[in-house]
């Protein structure tokens, strides 16, 4: 165990709230001592067989109160006791804490010797005496209690933007054209993959000519068929059948049973 170079006064650097508890103890150590030998006192001129065991009792009970409080004041020096280096926080968050606050104490000097002269402070003086008493008050009682410094305020993480490297493309094919139910030969929609493909399911949202987003999510049971799915919104309905084709995906879809059903592709910008 290290030595201190230079031993530390314990009732100098103690506060006097444990100095009083430790002085307490003592004395109650000693009132129960002194209690212990006059019980035994008067049995030390009859001993007998009778005698020898009160005898033994009574020294018994008197050490076991020492070791209880001895225990208890072990307990103290090791847990309650502030250390070399708590002590030396202390003293530094102390001297940080009046050098901090130089200038509240020299706004209260200034209102001081004022009073001392009799002369009448004004409003402004009076209200800037009140707060630099209030912020010493705080100040010195935060630094008391270890807080240096305010804690840091995390700053909330900025949502990730989403990177619309996608498309979600249609097309009719030309007999649909041909034959007059197709209006609109295709359409182009910025798209993002919301999850890394798997075997099972592919994730992905588009936006449309409004502006609105649609996700889909599309499942299926084995690899080589399609992946399904489906969206309704209130004012789209949309099934959706994709496999993927190199690093993209394509498949049709329509807008329920008995619509039109358009080839349709997802597939990364060029």
């Amino acid at each position: 165990m290290e030595t201190l170079k230079y031993p530390i006064n314990w009732f100098t650097t103690t506060n006097l709230s444990n100095q009083a508890v430790v002085v307490i103890a003592i004395l109650v150590l000693a009132y129960l001592m002194v209690y212990g030998f006059m019980k035994i006192k008067p049995l030390i001129p009859k001993i007998g067989a009778g005698g020898i065991w009160k005898l033994f009792l009574s020294i018994i009970s008197v050490a076991i109160i020492f070791l209880i409080c001895y225990g208890f004041y072990l307990l103290y020096i090791n847990y309650y006791r502030s250390t070399p280096e708590q002590l030396t926080f202390k003293e530094s968050s102390k001297n940080l804490a009046e050098l901090e606050l130089e200038p509240e104490k020299a706004i209260l000097k200034y209102f001081g010797e004022k009073i001392d002269k009799k002369e009448m402070p004004t409003e402004n003086e009076k209200r800037a005496a009140m707060e630099a008493e209030e912020k010493i008050r705080m100040v010195r009682k935060e630094y008391s209690e270890g807080k240096l410094a305010p804690p840091l305020q995390k700053i909330p993480a900025k949502p990730k933007e989403d990177i619309w490297d996608c498309i979600f493309e249609w097309e009719a094919t030309a007999e649909q054209m041909a034959s007059g139910k197709q209006k609109t030969v295709g359409l182009i929609n910025e798209a993002v993959l919301t999850a890394t493909p798997t075997d099972k399911v592919l994730k992905f949202k588009y936006k449309r000519p409004s502006g609105k987003l649609v996700e889909l999510t599309l499942s299926r049971s084995d690899v080589g068929k399609f992946y399904r799915g489906k969206v309704s919104q209130e004012d789209l309905y949309l099934r959706v059948w994709l496999l993927p084709d190199d690093q993209n995906f394509k498949g049709h879809a329509d807008n329920g049973p008995g619509t039109t059903s358009m080839e349709v592709f997802l597939k990364k910008k060029l």
